[in-house]
């Protein structure tokens, strides 16, 4: 029995050791590609795009941290991301579905910015009543 406790102990100190963010686990790094304030001020965002930064054309995730006033994480919001390329007048044909990951992360995903540019990334944070927006742009290679 106390050799099983010991493994066990040892299998639990391994998993705790191995936990990251929700962003890390899903291959985002470790640096946000671009940070913007909500026009409100009450919310910061932070955004990492996977496979690479900046996001290829198609087949890419966003992470979305959105974190308030005193850097803490906030869970709860309604998040929808609308890609737009200004200088195009046009949007992606796909809107990214976006999924709680908890601790402030949501996962943005298909972001299909299908032509090379820059384009806005026009997200909207909903709690109740309460609506923040930011306007962050992406250039694609």
């Amino acid at each position: 029995m106390r050799r099983q406790t010991g493994v066990l102990s040892f299998a639990v100190a391994v998993f705790a050791a191995c936990q990251t963010t929700a962003a890390s686990d899903a291959g985002f790094p470790a640096v946000a590609l671009t940070t913007a304030t909500t026009d409100d001020g009450l919310l910061q965002v932070a955004l990492r795009t996977s496979p690479t930064q900046p996001p290829p054309r198609a087949n890419a995730k966003l992470d979305v941290l959105v974190t308030d006033a005193q850097s803490k994480p906030v869970d709860g919001l309604t998040v929808t991301v609308l890609p737009w390329m200004p200088a195009m007048n046009h949007g992606s044909d796909v809107a990214p579905t976006v999924t709680p990951q908890g601790d402030g992360h949501y996962l943005a995903q298909p972001l299909e910015l299908f032509m090379a540019g820059t384009w806005q990334l026009r997200i909207s944070l909903q709690k109740g009543a309460q609506e923040g927006h930011v306007q962050p742009t992406v250039d694609v290679p």
